[in-house]
């Protein structure tokens, strides 16, 4: 008969603020005379952004012996602050009649600070950035249906508060989960090169890109064992009553390089009917670092999307939509392929100050995901399906509909002055 010591239940209260201050501070000057030319601007300003969330989750354990005791070692209250300061400017005009030029510069000045209060034991995040953000756009006007442009943009991607946050998550009896206070900021430099064609009711945009993501964030799983704890996750101590568990976070672990062709068609085949369908195929090559022993990986990536939407009689809209990815890996796992179907329908009433609306999700019940994982210290496939639509029916109602009505008629008209409303 088996021990009933050994089980227990585990509860968790949580509690979540996040508080956040935006600041911008904009300055826009028209430029009567550019390279001889008229039409261009100068736009330049101030954009802060400070964020200080307090997220605290504790965790009681029950068993047969005990009822709801306070567990010290997993509870977390992850105090955490990030500033970004940034300056900006752009300048943009036209060249000559058909060739036109924009470009920017944006520089950031960034800190994060982040500390488990209830584990004072543990290392405090604490980084500081400063970056520069330049991006160019040449754009060639060949007639009023069709234009070509060439851009480039370096981009940025900062890690989440869990992603840094060291405490310990404890799932499903055999799963670590855990941030890693040491990561970085992704940067990714993107080029590209697209072309865009108007024939009547159709239009057609094409790209060409090349993406190169440096210090790319992400998620890699081993075994908790006294080496790979000393090999992958030095920040954290080390608890022999995990070994053997499944632990995952997250790393800078590689550089990656995408470089593929992105298809969309608007199309209004009549007055009521508009259909998209957007079509990214690309090559994706990620490149490892030494903790994973230079390893490298490449795949061959496809995405799809379509939309129908549809104005009928009555005041009646319906819209169809869905989304296609084929399989992708990673460095570690391979992503199952998934698509599925959505059906949203609206109808307006009281004089189009109202309206029901009826969203079916997943309309054929294909929804889902998994993924496989296959290397020298595991072999884990995961699988989820979605058992049934999820139907959601709701009604909405525009108080100030009738005011802004008046509002526009009182600006299109030239309404006197002294009228009230």
């Amino acid at each position: 008969m088996a021990n009933l010591a050994n089980y227990y239940r585990r509860d968790s209260e949580t509690e979540n603020r996040h508080q956040t201050l935006n600041v911008k501070f904009n300055w826009l000057r028209p430029l009567d005379t550019f390279f001889g030319k008229e039409g261009w601007r100068l736009e330049t300003g101030y954009e802060g952004r400070i964020d200080w969330p307090n997220q605290k989750a504790d965790y009681y354990r029950s068993t047969s012996g005990t009822s709801h005791l306070y567990d010290s070692t997993s509870s977390t209250h992850f105090d955490y602050r990030q500033q970004v300061h940034a300056i900006y400017g752009t300048l943009g005009g036209s060249l000559t009649e058909r060739l036109s030029l924009q470009g920017g510069l944006r520089g950031e000045y960034a800190t994060i600070y982040g500390k488990d209060l209830n584990h004072p034991a543990t290392d405090a995040v604490d980084k500081t950035y400063w970056q520069l953000y330049p991006t160019l756009h040449l754009s060639y006007k060949f007639s009023d249906m069709q234009s070509m442009q060439v851009s480039y943009s370096r981009r940025v991607r900062r890690p989440h508060m869990w992603d840094l946050n060291p405490y310990m998550d404890v799932r499903e009896g055999d799963q670590l989960s855990f941030g890693n206070p040491n990561l970085d900021p992704e940067y990714t430099n993107a080029l590209e090169l697209s072309y865009n064609l108007g024939i009547k009711k159709v239009n057609i945009f094409t790209s060409l890109y090349y993406r190169q993501t440096n210090h790319m964030i992400t998620r890699y799983g081993f075994m908790w064992t006294p080496e790979n704890v000393t090999r992958y996750a030095w920040w954290e101590p080390y608890n022999s009553q995990y070994d053997g568990y499944r632990a995952s976070t997250s790393f800078n672990l590689n550089t990656g390089y995408n470089y593929g062709m992105e298809f969309i068609v608007d199309w209004q085949p009549l007055n009521w009917w508009k259909l998209n369908v957007s079509v990214n195929l690309y090559q994706s090559y990620i490149e490892g670092t030494e903790l994973l022993d230079n390893r490298s990986t490449q795949s061959f990536q496809a995405s799809g999307k379509f939309s129908s939407f549809m104005m009928l009689p009555q005041d009646w809209t319906v819209q169809l939509s869905g989304q296609y990815w084929a399989p992708w890996l990673d460095l570690q796992t391979t992503m199952d392929p998934g698509y599925w179907v959505d059906l949203a329908v609206k109808k307006d009433v009281m004089q189009k100050r109202g309206s029901i609306n009826l969203r079916v999700s997943d309309v054929l019940c294909t929804g889902g995901w998994g993924h496989t994982t296959k290397d020298d210290q595991m072999n884990r496939v995961v699988k989820a399906k979605r058992l049934s639509p999820t139907i959601t029916l709701g009604f909405s109602y525009k108080i100030n509909n009738g005011l802004k009505q008046r509002q526009q008629q009182q600006e299109e008209e030239g309404a006197d002055e002294s009228t009230i409303y």
